[in-house]
């Protein structure tokens, strides 16, 4: 159970610690899958007891080796080739463990970590954050920031324009205990190295929450679990909207190959061609306690053509390990389109794909109400509303009961439909996420029904 799983730049996949049953006995041999999944490679060279079992955070160095940057004080790199070795890199400025701190890779060879406590469960936590860049010839750990706000239990994750949304956690020990919530995000901007405090989510998220890039450039932050004495598991999302959503029309991908190879030029077609600023590929993620195992940026060359760009992708697989990435094009106000989706060291040459379009208003569009489930008829969308709001909805026979969230209020009130029987209790929350204020946009909620 809980292993890190990290992919290697032939493909291959490692899979470091985790524990071997429900006690929770470390297992200290990693193990390489192969062969596309047909077999496993054991490292019966190294032994993992040193480091923190619980997802341990790794990532694939410019060198080829996997580079260990936490919980634990010291970070290594471990060796997958043969049987595995380990070599000490550097140790931490933070006299500990960063027990449930998060990490990103956000740049070639270069991680931010932030956050955490120096115990699993009875430590406060840190608002201290940290650098390292693997490309230097003696890397060592250096301090940033740091963040307004002490969180375990966070996230942080990859945004279009490479910036890292700091979200969710808590303020104390406890891993489950809502009283502690910390709701403010927190963006880190890796050209100042500084943390700027953003809009506050309308829900808890700590232990067990998720948070993932989403490729129109919105982030998702969902559930969690709680302690149930003073609430409840959160079961919901919400969606936040970086200010660069709001910067302007956004440009758009006519379309783009659906694969490239490594090194290979492309060409995107956009009508935006000559105010593209920025080619970025992110990698798609896959977050679990408060890590995400794959996300990386590359920040692709390009030239400018007529009503096209022609992008070389990256030719390092080291620095790019195959699989699937969103690419981004950003205009010089840093807006991003909607991502096309490209898999990176496919073999053979780019088969071009239709992709969708960016939408020509700032504002993101909200995920759409399926008309057979729940529609909100009363107040209507982008209304302002005061005093007390009676929130009319349609439900369809098929919907046991809606949750309706607010911030503004402290308690829920909960309607069933009149025809729901014996029926199963099949559940609709409606999330309400802030978006960020900007000069142009006044503060707003988005409304988003989840089945």
């Amino acid at each position: 159970m809980v292993p890190t799983v990290t992919t290697l730049a032939n493909g291959e996949v490692l899979n470091l610690l985790g524990s071997i049953d429900m006690d929770f006995t470390p297992n200290e041999t990693p193990d390489v899958t192969i062969n596309g999944g047909s077999g496993i490679r054991s490292l019966t060279g190294v032994s993992s007891a040193n480091v923190f079992y619980n997802y341990p955070r790794a990532f694939l160095a410019p060198n080829g080796k996997i580079f260990l940057a936490g919980m634990e004080r010291t970070s290594r790199y471990l060796d997958t080739s043969g049987t595995g070795s380990y070599t000490t890199v550097a140790s931490t400025n933070f006299g500990g463990l960063r027990a449930y701190g998060t990490a990103v890779m956000y740049d070639v060879g270069k991680v931010l970590i932030a956050g955490g406590a120096t115990s699993d469960s009875s430590a406060t936590p840190t608002n201290t954050a940290e650098v390292i860049d693997l490309t230097a010839a003696s890397p060592s750990w250096r301090s940033v920031g740091p963040m307004a706000f002490a969180r375990r239990y966070l996230n942080g994750t990859l945004m279009a324009d490479g910036k890292v949304l700091i979200s969710g956690g808590l303020s104390n020990s406890p891993p489950e205990d809502c009283t502690a919530s910390v709701l403010p995000a927190e963006i880190w901007d890796p050209a100042t190295e500084k943390f700027t405090t953003v809009a506050s989510m309308p829900h808890y998220r700590g232990y067990h929450s998720a948070a993932a890039l989403l490729p129109d450039g919105r982030v998702i932050s969902a559930g969690t679990t709680a302690n149930g004495t003073v609430c409840s598991d959160q079961k919901d999302a919400d969606f936040y909207s970086p200010r660069y959503l709001f910067n302007g029309t956004r440009p758009s991908i006519s379309s783009a190959p659906s694969s490239v190879s490594y090194g290979q030029q492309f060409t995107v077609n956009t009508p935006d061609a000559a105010n593209i600023g920025n080619v970025n590929l992110l990698a798609l993620g896959a977050v679990t306690h408060h890590f995400n195992f794959s996300q990386r940026i590359v920040r692709a060359a390009f030239t400018k053509g007529t009503n096209q760009l022609n992008v070389t992708a990256p030719s390092d697989p080291n620095l790019a390990p195959p699989g699937r990435y969103m690419m981004f094009i950003l205009n010089s106000a840093g807006v991003p389109s909607v991502a096309s989706t490209v898999q990176i060291g496919a073999s053979g040459g780019p088969t071009p794909t239709p992709t969708p379009t960016g939408t020509a208003t700032p504002t993101p569009t909200a995920t759409p109400t399926p008309t057979s489930a729940v529609k909100i008829t009363t107040p209507t969308s982008g209304s302002t509303v005061s005093g007390t709001v009676s929130i009319v909805t349609q439900v369809s026979p098929a919907v046991s009961w809606v949750n309706i969230y607010m911030t503004a209020i402290t308690s829920l009130r909960r309607r069933r439909s009149p025809s729901a029987g014996t029926r199963p209790r099949s559940r609709m929350a409606h999330t309400l996420s802030q978006l960020e204020p900007s000069a142009a946009v006044a503060p707003r909620w988005e409304l988003t029904p989840l089945q």
